[in-house]
């Protein structure tokens, strides 16, 4: 899988587009939106990647650490099977699992701030090996699926009154190779359909990406939002081989000599150990 992630004027005390590098840096600091990857070199096959992105809005920003809190424990309780040495169940179960938990989590919030509901928006996706998605939503935030010339808004049917409180359902769907799944906080998405982003991506390669966004970043400037893109691309298998060793053939006559002068030393050494 390849993933991007670029962020458009955070509310930070410095704004522009964050790199993958500085990701590190800006959590540190007052944000409103974050994204998260996480990958498995086991059981790849069943469970495979985890990408969740979220956002918070009015006051909830204040609160950098909510985000991170809530994706933490999705990812604890998702790969737990494998930290437990237990075989998983699949995706879809160890996802409702993990959902179970980060509900529990967001109530208790709710409990303490209740302007956490509605201000609230985060997406959560799964995609194993066979290239099998899971993803579920809180609130606005958008997902899309961009696959043959189409802009799907894969997301839309999950979009209910109680989606903007708590995780509710889990929609399961089959990618295939070169598919491009987009998450964006809806400040953003006008712009992207206004400058034509969602044709321009649909039909970049992978090495383009950046550019297109490079090309674009004037255009961002009144704007804050978030992009994270996911390029569907087969899980990378390292093979080691070893390199052949060829020794030269000996000829039958060559072959006679060597062993007669072989079985010539071991006379002599057992002629010098009996006689000493």
């Amino acid at each position: 899988m390849e993933f991007f992630e670029f962020y458009f004027n955070p509310k930070t005390k410095r704004s522009g587009v964050y790199s993958e590098a500085e990701r590190s840096v800006k959590t540190k600091r007052e944000v409103n939106y974050e994204t998260f990857c996480f990958e498995t070199k086991k059981n790849k096959e069943k469970l495979g990647n985890l990408y969740m992105a979220g956002e918070l809005k009015g006051s909830l920003s204040k609160n950098p650490y909510l985000l991170s809190n809530l994706a933490n424990i999705i990812k604890k309780e998702y790969y737990r099977p494998i930290e437990n040495d237990t075989p998983p169940q699949g995706a879809g179960k160890n996802l409702q699992k993990a959902l179970g938990k980060a509900n529990e989590f967001l109530s208790s919030q709710i409990k303490n701030n209740l302007s956490l509901l509605g201000n609230l928006n985060f997406a959560v996706l799964t995609i194993n090996q066979n290239f099998s998605l899971n993803f579920t939503k809180i609130g606005d935030i958008k997902i899309f699926l961009l696959k043959n010339n189409q802009i799907l808004d894969t997301g839309k049917s999950i979009e209910t009154e109680e989606t903007r409180q708590l995780f509710q359902h889990i929609v399961v769907g089959k990618l295939e190779e070169n598919d491009k799944i987009l998450i964006l906080n809806k400040e953003i998405i006008d712009l992207f359909e206004k400058e034509n982003i969602f044709g321009e991506l649909m039909s970049a390669k992978k090495s383009e990406v950046k550019k297109i966004f490079k090309k674009k970043k004037r255009l961002f400037k009144k704007n804050s939002g978030f992009c994270f893109l996911i390029i569907v691309s087969s899980f990378v298998k390292k093979i080691f081989t070893f390199p052949k060793i060829s020794f030269p053939k000996i000829n039958t006559k060559l072959k006679r000599t060597l062993i007669s002068l072989l079985i010539l030393i071991i006379l002599l050494i057992l002629g010098y150990l009996i006689f000493r």
